[in-house]
Parts: C-alpha cells; structure tokens; sequence
C-alpha cells in the first residue's frame, strides 16, 4: 500500500503439508502359545512417509488401547481368553495426520488339547481295596496343560495337576466294573 493506494496484485506462497503416512507394513501379533497369557509381542516396518513418524496408534478388536512413541515393536501384557479372536490394529501418525488405513492381524486360542492316551488302571488284587493307580500318555497340545479332570463310572471325582500318573484311593466292590477316564484341559479348552 502507498499513498497512491493499494495493489491490484497479492504475492502469495503456498506450504502444504502432504498426505498422512502410510500404514505399517508387515505387522505381526505374536504370544506365548504354551500359557495363552502374556505378553502379545507386535512389530511391524513403517509405512511410507515424508514427514516422520511421531506416533503409533495401536488398536484392540477396534479399540484404542495405546499410543506408542516411534519404534517398530511393542509388548503388551494381557491374558488371552479361549475361543476369542484378538484382532490388533495400527495406524501411524505424523504432523500430516493418522494414516488413513490401519495394518491388522488376529490372534486366536482354539485349539483344545488331544485326550490322553494308554490310560491304565492298577489296583491291589489281594485286598480289593486301597490305590488304583491310573497312568496315561499326555495328549498333543501347543499349549500347556493346566489340569486332568478324573472320571470315575462317567461322574467327575477331582481335578489333578499335570502329571503323567496319579495314585487314587477307594474302596473297590466286587461285581461291579468300574471305567476311570481322563480329560485334558489347556487355556485353549
């Protein structure tokens, strides 16, 4: 502007900032698959950016749980419940913005044990009363087995802790047959 007036004219100059980052690439969600709790391990690679990344954002079944400052993995401690999918997700952020898509992948405990197997039955003949013995094969399992559920004639009579015998006393009858079976039980079922 000058006494004469104002400019018809207007210099300008533009900044843009461009577009949000990319989402991570190469995402996994691992656990620890003989307890099915833990920590869940997630790492990925960065997606494109030309900005740098200053955030991850981490989601949960599409839940924010998290905001993680710039690396390329995270541990996050939670106990995984059976026949549940965990889905985890993840954005990054830079001063552009949160990537527009999110990078996923699913966590799932569904996978029972197999039931024991040679599941043998001994007792004292002599006395007809006293230990039955019972051992067993453990069944394959990608988990840890947590506990044995003893049936004796089809009714539960306890829990055991993982062993691969158990000595179990009672009082025998005669003429009656008596059919001891076994389950297995894993975080997984």
């Amino acid at each position: 502007e000058s006494c004469a007036g104002r400019s018809r004219a207007k210099s300008s100059n533009v900044i843009s900032i461009d577009d949000p980052p990319s989402p991570p690439t190469s995402f996994a969600a691992t656990f620890n698959s003989l307890t099915c709790s833990g920590t869940v391990v997630l790492s990925w690679t960065p997606g494109a950016s030309d900005r740098p990344i200053e955030r991850y954002i981490l989601y949960e079944n599409g839940v924010e749980i998290c905001v993680i400052s710039p690396t390329n993995s995270y541990s996050h401690t939670k106990t995984l419940q059976n026949n549940i999918r965990y889905t985890y997700s993840i954005k990054s952020e830079s001063c552009a913005g949160r990537s527009r898509a999110k990078s996923s992948n699913v966590i799932s405990i569904d996978d029972p044990p197999s039931p024991p197997t040679s599941l043998t039955a001994a007792f004292n003949s002599l006395t007809c009363s006293g230990t039955v013995v019972l051992s067993w094969t453990p069944g394959a399992s990608d988990r840890a087995i947590e506990r044995y559920i003893l049936y004796e004639n089809g009714v539960e009579i306890l829990t055991i802790s993982p062993t691969d015998s158990y000595s179990y006393t009672n009082i025998l009858q005669n003429d009656i047959d008596y059919t001891f079976s076994i389950k297995t039980e894993s975080c997984a079922g």
